[in-house]
């Protein structure tokens, strides 16, 4: 049986069995924690790990050890999440780049729980995709 060239034309198009060097692209998730600062708090909604949308009960009635632990790294903070986001209780002023740099580590503590990426987010944003709103 003849074997067909790496690069040849076939009926279907140019077959080639690697990209070029130039097109190599990394895998992208639509999945994303997005976030906003509030008055005294952080509002994360966080992605649905099955189907589209975010979670309308992020951090429920019965205990999550990984988020317990999550807590437990960023100063004994207070955790909430029924009403559609996860609520992040801490003093917080949105125009103090000090605190939203504060902001950004949390982010990127409860991103690496999580296993997305997050993203702040304007408030229009952040409630048009309110699971609740």
């Amino acid at each position: 049986m003849r074997s067909m060239p790496q690069n040849s034309d076939s009926l279907f198009g140019k077959q080639t069995s690697k990209p070029p060097n130039d097109t190599v692209s990394l895998p992208m998730t639509e999945k994303t924690l997005l976030w906003n600062i509030f008055p005294n708090h952080i509002s994360v909604l966080v992605p649905k790990k099955r189907g589209t949308g975010y979670l309308r009960q992020p951090y429920g009635h019965h205990i999550d050890r990984g988020l317990e632990e999550v807590r437990n790294q960023i100063d004994y903070i207070d955790i909430f999440g029924l009403d559609g986001a996860l609520e992040i209780m801490i003093t917080i002023n949105e125009y103090d780049e000090k605190q939203k740099a504060k902001a950004r580590e949390i982010m990127d503590v409860l991103s690496k729980h999580y296993g997305y990426p997050h993203r702040e987010v304007k408030r229009n944003e952040f409630w048009e995709r309110h699971p609740l709103a």
